[in-house]
This record gives C-alpha cells, structure tokens and sequence, in this order.
C-alpha cells in the first residue's frame, strides 16, 4: 500500500535499497580508514572500474578473490586483456550457490582452457603488498593487483555519519549506532541536507525526518543540527504521533507535509497541520499543492508548486 492510498500487487517484491561492496576482513585488504589499500580494488562503480584499468597491464599477475557471477566476469576480462589471473574461492566449488558440484567443475575446466587459474576450497589469510595473496594452505599466490568481488552489504548508516550528493552535505542525525527498537518508524534515517551558499543564492539547510514519531523526536531534542532549519519535511506525512517540541525548535521557514490526497489514514492530523502553519505561514502539503519544489534563492528558500493532479 502506498501513501496516497494505491495499492501495487506483485508477485515478487525486490527491495532495491543500495548496497556497498562487502570486504572480508582480509589483513593487508584495508587501510586503517576501511578503504582499499594500495594494489586492492572492489567492483561497484564506474571510478572502481578505471582504477583497476589503471593497476593492469598485459602479464601482470592479477589475483581475483570470490568465485561467484562477478568474479568470474572479473577473470575472464582481466584474461582477455593479457592479465595473468588466479581466481579464489573459498567454498568447495565455483558458484556454490547456483551450481551443483558436476556442473561446477565443467565451469572450472572451461575457465583453466581460458588460462584461468582456479583455486577452490581454500581461505585467504592476507593480502602482502608486492608479493601477492597468502593461502590458509600456506601457498602465496603472485599478484600484483587484489579484486575483490565478495558480496556486497545492504548500505546503512546511522548518526555520525556524513555523506555528500554532488554540492549536497548531508548529517545522519538518527537513528544512534546502538539502536535497537523495533518500530521500523522510529528507526528512520534522519539527515539534515546542506547546499554551501553561492555568487547568487544564500545556502539552504534540509531536515529529512522520515517516519520518525515522539520517541525519536524527543531523544532529537538536544540536538543543535534541528534548529532553525530553512525546510522541514514533516515527519511521518504528518501524522498525530508527534513531539510539538520539536517541531517548535526547528523554526523552519518552509514546511513540506507529503501526502496523499483522501488517502485512508487522515494524514496530515488536524492538529498537526494547525501547529505547522502556526510555525510558518509557508507550509505547503501536496494533497493540495501537487508537486512542490524548494530551491534556494538570493534572501532564502523561494517555493514553486503546481497544483495535484486532475484525478
């Protein structure tokens, strides 16, 4: 079901929530900051992708860690480009969980005609700089360059983190790392989004809130990043379980309230419409406004709308 009261049928539901590339705690793999160290590469993006260009050339002995899709995609490339390439898997055969054993082994023959070195059933027990990969069997396989195609880890943060979107600056304000409720309300992320002030417009700060409800919003309270913010997108569309505190203290100049027109929840509350538009005369809510956009002018935020739909 969604907010503005649809509801989508499906078969199958995929939650495509983002991912980042998930490195085993391999000794040598990662710099103190938990980035890739010198020679060790992962497989996410475009720039990872020219990185690893970069660190090959013809002959050069490249070790690949991870025989799953992305693995063997990885060797197969790195072949073709003259690489000399080992593959590490740590379970009994390649593809250990779409493939049976028999089939597996056809893969590997196919993969060593190709000049692929496969290694199976056997752990890395660190990456050496210069030398290569160490074995749990005690060999050390040659490499110049460590791929590391492992998995990847759904993406989450929580307070403390800081993140950028182009000239965006974005504070993780909630949840705290040790949260441990389970009301997936009031485990919303919440950022507060800068944009830097530029030749012809003053900056503009965001207070993304989420679904969090009084919990969240009271454990906020004595955090100096809610106050006094440009926008507030109101937590929650609006609903009835908020914390008037802190709506108080975030003095927004511009309230976004997302909801759907009729939808079957009331959203937004009566009373917590009235306390919006007490806050601020410029609280817009897209039942009634349609698409609403905020950017950032000479003296503040200045809002354009349209109004919703013909339905």
């Amino acid at each position: 079901a969604l907010d503005d009261g649809d509801t989508l049928h499906y078969d199958e539901l995929v939650l495509a929530t983002g991912a980042r590339a998930a490195v085993p705690p391999l000794p040598g793999a990662t710099t103190s900051r938990s980035r890739p160290a010198e020679g060790v590469t992962v497989l996410r993006d475009l720039a990872d992708c020219r990185r690893l260009a970069a660190l090959t050339r013809p002959g050069a002995p490249v070790v690949v860690l991870g025989g799953g899709v992305l693995g063997l995609e990885t060797a197969r490339a790195l072949g073709r480009r003259g690489a000399r390439v080992h593959l590490v898997e740590a379970a009994a055969w390649l593809m250990h969980r779409q493939l049976d054993q028999g089939a597996a082994r056809v893969l590997a023959g196919h993969y060593t005609r190709l000049g692929v070195t496969v290694h199976s059933r056997t752990a890395a027990l660190r990456w050496i700089p210069g030398r290569g990969l160490e074995l749990e069997d005690g060999r050390v396989l040659a490499g110049d360059v460590l791929v590391v195609a492992t998995g990847v880890r759904p993406r989450t943060v929580h307070a403390g983190h800081e993140l950028a979107a182009g000239p965006w600056r974005l504070s993780v304000l909630w949840p705290p790392p040790d949260f441990a409720g389970d009301d997936p309300n009031e485990g919303s992320v919440v950022l507060l989004a800068r944009l830097p002030s530029s030749a012809d417009a003053a900056g503009l700060s965001v207070l993304l809130t989420g679904d969090i409800e009084e919990s969240a919003q009271r454990a906020l309270l004595p955090e100096p990043a809610i106050r006094g913010v440009d926008v507030l997108k109101t937590p929650h569309h609006g609903a009835a379980t908020q914390e008037a505190a802190f709506l108080d203290a975030t003095r927004p100049r511009v309230t976004l309230t997302s909801v759907g027109a009729d939808n079957p929840y009331g959203h937004p509350a009566p009373a917590t419409w009235a306390r919006l538009t007490g806050l601020t005369p410029a609280s817009y809510r897209t039942d009634r406004h349609g698409d609403v956009a905020v950017v950032p002018g000479p003296d503040g935020p200045v809002v354009h709308w349209r109004g919703p739909r013909p339905r």
